[in-house]
């Protein structure tokens, strides 16, 4: 699979805050639904949902309560190939402010 990671986001700690996840595609012909999970990095239950259609991840909330740099993934299973996509994003509060920013990378499940 391929991803775009999202632009750079920003989220004071504390504060709910709707993130993009960014977009997927999968060549294998899959026709879905594809599993996303998020591991939100600081210790929170993971937010699990499916989606029928490639392309943009639908966006998701959280809210950050820890300082520090924490890493998020997405992964995306197609459920055909057992493949996933991680879509990593790191949280590093100065301040008041959090910002979060994104890199991509393929792992085999």
């Amino acid at each position: 699979m391929a991803a775009t990671a999202p632009a750079n986001q920003t989220v004071a700690q504390g504060v709910e805050k709707v993130f993009t996840l960014g977009s997927f595609a999968d060549p294998t012909g899959a026709t879905g639904p594809w599993t996303v999970t998020i591991n939100w990095g600081d210790g929170s239950a993971n937010t699990v949902f499916t989606t029928d259609i490639q392309g943009a991840l639908p966006a998701q909330s959280h809210a950050y309560f820890l300082s520090g740099t924490l890493t998020a993934t997405v992964g995306v299973s197609n459920g055909i190939d057992a493949s996933t996509l991680t879509i990593e994003r790191q949280l590093e509060r100065r301040g008041s402010d959090a910002r979060v920013w994104s890199d991509q990378n393929d792992e085999p499940m």
